[in-house]
């Protein structure tokens, strides 16, 4: 995980999390929950992907960088803050905020 994958991340959950969780922006599970995903072509190293889920409630994020095989290479969290429209992730050591 790098910053700008990070950055890519957030954007998406971010927008996923405004979209009202359309099924064609996201993976709805229950009524509060929107998931985004990251290909193994945009990831561009180690033939990894990456999903995170977003809950709309408490704002807590989690996810995995995952490897061809789907076992975790390394887990992701963070949080959205519903004031600002900040969303902080960190995984891989690697760690950031993006704003909507």
């Amino acid at each position: 995980m790098n910053p700008a994958l990070l950055l890519l991340l957030a954007t998406r959950l971010l927008a996923a999390r405004e979209s009202a969780i359309r099924p064609e922006r996201s993976t709805s599970v229950g009524s509060s929950i929107a998931c985004v995903g990251v290909s193994q072509a945009e990831v561009h190293r180690g033939r990894k992907h990456i999903y995170v889920c977003v809950d709309g409630f408490t704002g807590e994020v989690r996810g995995s960088v995952l490897k061809p095989n789907g076992v975790a290479a390394c887990d992701i969290s963070g949080f959205v803050d519903a004031d600002t429209g900040c969303l902080t992730l960190s995984s891989c050591l690697v760690s950031g905020t993006q704003c909507s």
